[in-house]
């Protein structure tokens, strides 16, 4: 793995069990040699994984509806160009 931001460019293929043999290898062999990726990596891991087995929720109607206005505005904010 020539790259920190090439393993970074891996990493969902790799947690998902998607990337390739040698690919996975190389990836591995990085993570043994370098901390911040392995935080990263571990990190990402995890947060998978909670998203996945995670029980959902059911919020106030009152804290969903302000929830998702202020999504949708920060939304809009950032990527509408108009």
């Amino acid at each position: 793995m020539s790259d920190c931001k090439e393993l970074i460019g891996n990493l969902s293929d790799f947690i998902d069990g998607e990337l390739d043999l040698n690919m996975c290898q190389e990836l591995k062999k990085h993570l043994e040699g370098c901390r911040n990726c392995r935080l990263v990596a571990d990190s990402l891991t995890k947060t998978v994984k909670l998203c996945r087995d995670g029980v959902t929720e059911d919020l106030p109607e009152s804290l969903k509806e302000s929830l998702n206005q202020k999504l949708q505005a920060r939304w809009k904010a950032k990527f509408d160009k108009n």
